[in-house]
């Protein structure tokens, strides 16, 4: 029923010569004006019956003004209103607000299409203004001469438009505009607190597309605009798609056209005189509207909520300490004195407790000052009450704060120094690493390089001078947390005047020169100099990282052919077969020289995959292995490598005396160097090294590591970090508003056992990875009294074993490794609410990944067979 007592008038304030309509005055345009929004996940049909969804159907008239000035106006009035979520449930109806006037005006009287600013009543409910918003939005794409304009400013921002006629249809004409061709999007009230690599776009949705069709009559006015957009929401590849998709479509199509039946409005001279004639109190609203409500999460509610889910669970579950994590959305917002002062509280009420490593990390996740300076704050005033393990698991989610600014560096440097003087080497080199990775930051955000790239040469040239190996090792590694071209003459000097002494303090020297910028010609050629050199012996490490840090197998000229193929063991999987794969599970077996072999499984659904690199010498024994899990990039372009295992083991043989057929040595000078057997571990998370970690040094070392070696597994690392903490609004060409949001938090276990049998001469060492993810994707539209929201969960929990098995009773050493994961099932549950049914729905589409063990290769596995325990050996 016609509802004439309900008027909203809509003002478009412009030049005449600028009106977008030819609309004829004195005469009443009657149009049906429908929108309808889908909240979904990716994968999901626009019409899934899972999905959320809005609906609005709506009678409206345009009458158009003249002032005695030259400008034009538009009046809106909503005739008649309802909603419903478009399914079998009847629509409600909504009531258009009686007697509320909307002017919205351009800020220049030359802006050709949309309007800088609102003058609305002051106490006129937000959704009708909103909607007013989308029916202009419809009207503005072409001039009073019919023209189509390029560029357009609307609820997106200021847009590029491509247009495209249809002469099969009379009249019709088609356009596009991209989220990629628009400037100045506002994001009012957005949230990002995020690791940059798993980052979604700040500014535009990942995939952002909106289409206007629209026909004219003979006299220029529209009989018909449509409008469809599509926006999606993708912070990285997962199985099933993980992320959002918002779509909208808009139709105006006129109804009838007939004399008005309303007084004529007098001619007024100005618009501001006809403001002024109403007396009506109004308000100047800028464009794009907030949203209507944009409520603060209470930080202390949120911090407790926090507390009582982390009380409830037990140390080591990895994906519920991530999901734990990401129920702290929004811990970015807290601001002032009273949120300091609860966050400080929660510190102090954490400590002496297991879970305080958790609640450091979110500390350190939440990334703003007020969290940083409580954090470091409570460390200072802690210290001495704060094992390594804990300090190591803080600073390594410190150095995941994607905004670094000089505060934060000078609080780092500072525990630093504080650590260096209380003697705690291990904490001091966590800290140094997490130094480096913020300089890195801070540098690349600056544009300009930071003082701690010389303090890294400063402590590099210390070490030196005391001839400390592990030293070396744990600056060196955290100099590849902060590249620098600075490094590049003070290492290859360390290389030529040190020549290959310490077989992994010069693979790490190779691999800091990687990462550190093109190489001088006179550089390349001491490097060169090194690699043909026949008076000194090269292990396959030393000579695969020269060849990498040349330039890798393409731009190596001065390199072998053998050289060439195996420097490509240093360059991950995923920028060499970047190619676009079918789905499902591919393994690759490489084997790039008789001793270096890589061993891969790709998960190309969900863009994951398992990296092995081993390098031996060619009497099987092990020198250096990297595992790597990986995340790539939607389009295969980039990846990032979520977990590094990197374990080493130098001149093992040596081990062997001539009791046990004297041929302990017996290695190809060509192959092995004559230098003291050691072995270690160093980690990589989110692509940034941890300190190194050595097992043993000489026989000595090793027989003290037998005696010590304690029956259970040892915890190496364990840490949850924030992947991404993000919202944004979505103002739609319907000009609704759309609050999304996607958070995302990680945590890894990391722990190994080491186990010698001196009576059976067998070695047995194992490393135990867990990775946990939880997920959280979110969008929510409010119309008035009427809301519909979308969340999608998902959280998997993976575990990999890594088996090293060592035959020592007689010479040449055998060794057999076995890489295998266990089974996992990820879960991943979706749930609309809305008020329009009402209704609640939730489903689930949950998959699970069988656990196996993977080949290595044939000699590999014959060897296993015969090593390995029962059921520690390869799949038939």
């Amino acid at each position: 029923m016609l509802r004439s007592h309900s008027l909203c008038w809509l003002y478009l304030a412009c030049v005449c010569a600028q009106l977008s309509i030819a609309f004829e005055p004195g005469v009443q345009y009657t149009y049906q004006y429908e929108t309808d929004t889908v909240l979904s996940e990716l994968q999901q049909q626009t019409d899934a019956k899972h999905a959320g969804r809005l609906v609005f159907k709506s009678n409206l008239s345009l009458v158009r003004l003249k002032f005695a000035n030259g400008l034009s106006a538009l009046r809106l009035c909503f005739l008649t209103a309802s909603m419903s979520n478009g399914l079998a449930a009847a629509a409600t109806d909504a009531q258009p607000p009686a007697d509320s006037e909307f002017l919205l005006t351009a800020q220049e009287p030359s802006m050709p299409a949309w309007f800088g600013s609102v003058v609305a009543p002051e106490r006129v409910e937000q959704l009708w203004l909103n909607l007013a918003r989308g029916v202009a939005s419809l009207l503005r794409y072409q001039d009073a001469n019919g023209q189509s304009v390029e560029r357009v400013a609307d609820t997106m921002g200021e847009c590029g438009l491509s247009f495209t006629s249809l002469p099969s249809e009379n009249g019709k004409r088609r356009l596009e505009k991209r989220a990629e061709a628009c400037e100045n999007v506002e994001l009012s009230g957005e949230r990002d607190s995020v690791n940059p690599l798993f980052a979604v776009r700040r500014r535009n949705p990942a995939s952002s597309v909106t289409v206007l069709e629209f026909s004219d009559n003979s006299n220029g006015q529209p009989v018909s605009v449509s409008a469809s957009e599509s926006h999606e929401l993708l912070p990285l590849r997962l199985p099933g798609d993980f992320g959002l998709r918002v779509t909208s479509s808009s139709r105006l199509t006129l109804l009838k056209a007939e004399p008005a039946t309303a007084a004529p409005v007098p001619e007024f001279e100005t618009l501001s005189a006809y403001l002024q004639s109403t007396g009506r109190p109004t308000r100047e609203v800028a464009l794009p509207t907030s949203p209507e409500t944009a409520d603060r999460p209470d930080t202390a509610a949120r911090l407790a909520e926090f507390l009582s889910r982390l009380a409830a669970q037990t140390a080591g579950q990895a994906s519920h300490s991530a999901e734990a994590l990401s129920l702290v959305q929004g811990l970015p917002l807290a601001r002032g004195a009273r949120d300091q002062a609860a966050l400080r509280r929660q510190l102090e009420l954490a400590l002496g407790k297991w879970q305080l490593p958790a609640v450091l990390e979110l500390f350190a996740a939440c990334g703003t000052r007020p969290c940083l300076g409580a954090l470091f704050d409570f460390v200072a005033k802690n210290l001495d009450n704060l094992d390594d393990s804990v300090l190591e698991r803080l600073l390594l989610s410190v150095a995941q704060v994607s905004r670094v600014g000089r505060p934060l560096l000078e609080r780092a440097r500072d525990l630093l120094a504080r650590l260096e003087a209380a003697k705690r080497t291990e904490a001091a080199q966590s800290a140094l690493h997490a130094l480096a990775t913020l300089s890195r930051k801070w540098a690349a955000a600056n544009k300009r390089n930071s003082d701690v790239s010389g303090l890294l040469l400063d402590r590099l040239a210390a070490c030196e001078a005391v001839e400390d190996i592990d030293c070396q090792l744990a600056v060196l590694s955290a100099m590849s947390n902060c590249p620098s071209p600075l490094y590049r003459t003070p290492i290859l000097r360390g290389l030529l005047a040190n020549g290959t002494a310490g077989s992994q303090a010069t693979v790490a020297r190779l691999r800091v020169l990687q990462v550190s910028g093109p190489l001088d010609v006179q550089q390349r050629s001491h490097l060169v100099g090194l690699l043909r050199q026949r008076h000194v012996p090269l292990s396959n490490p030393m000579r695969y990282a020269i060849s990498a840090a040349l330039g890798g197998p393409v731009a190596c000229p001065e390199c072998t052919e053998r050289l060439r193929r195996s420097a490509d063991l240093w360059l991950p999987i995923r920028r060499r077969h970047s190619r676009q794969l079918p789905s499902g599970p591919e393994e690759i077996l490489e084997p790039l020289t008789s001793s270096a072999y890589r061993r891969g499984l790709l998960f190309r659904d969900g863009n994951v995959g398992f990296e092995f690199d081993l390098l031996g010498n060619k009497l099987g024994g092990i020198r250096l292995s990297d595992f790597r899990l990986a995340f790539n990039s939607s389009d295969q372009s980039a990846g990032l490598d979520i977990l590094g295992v990197r374990l080493y083991a130098d001149a093992v043989d040596s081990l062997l005396d001539s009791g046990g057929g004297g041929q302990g040595s017996a290695a190809s000078p060509d192959d092995e160097l004559l230098e003291e057997a050691t072995a270690g571990l160093q980690l990589s998370v989110l692509g940034e090294w941890l300190r190194p970690r050595r097992f043993f040094t000489g026989s000595s070392g090793l027989m003290s590591a037998v005696w010590n070696a304690p029956e259970e597994p040892v915890n190496v690392l364990q840490a949850s970090f924030q992947l991404h903490d993000f919202a944004t609004r979505l103002h739609l060409q319907n000009g609704l508003i759309v609050q999304a949001a996607l958070t995302g938090s990680a945590a890894l276990s990391v722990s190994g056992s080491l186990s010698v049998s001196i009576w059976n001469r067998d070695a047995a060492s194992r490393v135990l990875n867990s990775i946990g993810a939880a997920l959280n994707a979110q969008a929510s539209l409010r119309a008035g009294h009427h809301s519909v929201e979308f969340v999608s969960q998902a959280h998997a929990e993976l575990s990999n074993n890594f088996a090293t098995f060592v035959g020592f009773a007689e010479a040449p050493v055998r060794t057999c490794l076995v890489m295998s994961n266990s089974a996992a099932a990820v879960a991943h549950n979706c749930h609309v609410t809305d008020s329009v049914g009402p209704r609640y729905d939730r489903h689930s589409h949950d998959f699970y990944l069988p656990g196996r063990t993977f080949s290595m290769g044939l000699r590999n596995d014959r060897l296993c067979v015969e090593l390995a325990p029962d059921g520690d050996g390869v799949d038939d």
